[in-house]
């Protein structure tokens, strides 16, 4: 099984985990999805040590691994509160309920899905660009993923969501959180590689597709 496979594969079985968890808080199902969940712990970890050139799948596995960490901080906090018996169903329940019918999932705040942006060139020794497949979280209103408060790559956010909004691509399953976390780790990697000080991203149409645009400054 090639790279690309391997990270489409736990992207897959991580979505069935989410779920599966969905289902359990729900009441639907009365075990936990333990043995799932031990699966694609070891598939993340595996993921994690593979050596990835391109540019675009390797961006793809750091964001789904992120993807899991977040998942699974929320499932521990929701064992927690059943443990301690402080726990409501209603919420995940809704949830279920949308699901199975094909709305929209509740606009209640969840955990992002970090499918992130995927770029479609190797680093060169001015920019770095990147389709902007934007990382993305439950569906939900347009803006739901915004911070609350301007963080430090609002305005790429701002910019990535009036881009596709312009091209008439859907917008409400942007994620904030994901984005930040994919850019501020691919900065750390450009600043590395070319020594610079910082990176400025911006966000531009090549093709008729969103794109984010890396620039490495000394």
């Amino acid at each position: 099984m090639g790279e690309a496979e391997e990270i489409q594969l736990l992207e897959a079985r991580l979505n069935e985990l989410r779920v599966a968890y969905e289902k359990y808080f729900a009441g639907v199902e009365k075990l936990e999805p333990a043995r799932l969940r031990d699966e694609v712990q070891r598939m993340v970890r595996k993921a994690g040590t593979l050596y990835i050139s391109n540019t675009g799948l390797k961006f793809k596995r750091d964001s789904v691994i992120a993807q899991f960490n977040t998942l699974t901080q929320h499932w521990n906090r929701i064992l927690k509160q059943i443990e301690d018996g402080t726990y409501q169903r209603d919420i995940f329940r809704m949830r279920l309920k949308d699901r199975e019918r094909g709305a929209p999932a509740s606009s209640t705040p969840g955990p992002g899905a970090h499918r992130a942006a995927h770029p479609s060139e190797k680093p060169d020794k001015a920019t770095v660009e990147g389709t902007a497949s934007p990382p993305t979280t439950s569906p939900a209103a347009p803006g739901k993923g915004q911070p609350a408060q301007a963080g430090e790559y609002d305005s790429v956010y701002r910019s990535l969501v009036a881009a596709k909004k312009r091209l008439g691509e859907p917008t409400d399953n942007i994620s904030y959180t994901a984005l930040e976390w994919s850019l501020k780790k691919e900065a750390e990697a450009i600043k590395k590689k070319f020594k610079a000080s910082r990176v400025d991203f911006t966000v531009e149409v090549k093709d008729g597709k969103p794109v984010i645009k890396a620039v490495p400054v000394k």
